[in-house]
């Protein structure tokens, strides 16, 4: 219902608009509304709105949220298998939300290299949510591993 509805707001733009969508789990003062048990409930989610997606109207990419605010993401492999029957138009960019202040770097690039592996395509890191719900010290460290995990 929702991915319909959303799809209904991109039909009733002008033709020609470019549309970025950023899902997530909703955060106050960096804590999270609500936790995944795995990534399924995003890649429906995404799912729906793709299907939905209107002609003439760009679907520029997805922001999916990994991390639950002051929670760094999940290591487990079987938390994000879900993304495994994520569809997504190969113009549509897939931004990976887990780069986190309070994670080892290790754990992070294996988080990176599950999510590539399961998506079959790279995608691009961020945190999972803006950075203004952070102290200006915590910030500062998630551009910084943002950075070292473009970096490689």
């Amino acid at each position: 219902m929702f991915g319909k509805w959303l799809g209904g707001v991109a039909a009733a733009s002008p033709e020609g608009a470019r549309f970025g969508i950023h899902l997530c789990l909703g955060d106050m003062n960096h804590r999270a509304f609500g936790r995944m048990k795995d990534v399924g409930p995003l890649v429906l989610l995404t799912q729906a709105i793709v299907a939905a997606w209107p002609a003439g109207r760009t679907l520029e990419f997805v922001h999916a949220p990994f991390a639950a605010a002051d929670d760094p993401p999940a290591t487990a492999e079987s938390f994000y298998a879900p993304l495994a029957s994520l569809k997504l138009p190969a113009r549509t960019r897939f931004i990976a939300g887990f780069a986190h202040e309070d994670q080892s770097l290790d754990d992070q690039r294996r988080v990176l290299a599950t999510i590539e592996k399961l998506l079959g395509r790279p995608v691009d890191v961020s945190s999972s949510c803006g950075l203004g719900r952070r102290d200006a010290a915590a910030a500062r460290r998630t551009l910084h591993r943002t950075a070292e995990l473009c970096a490689g």
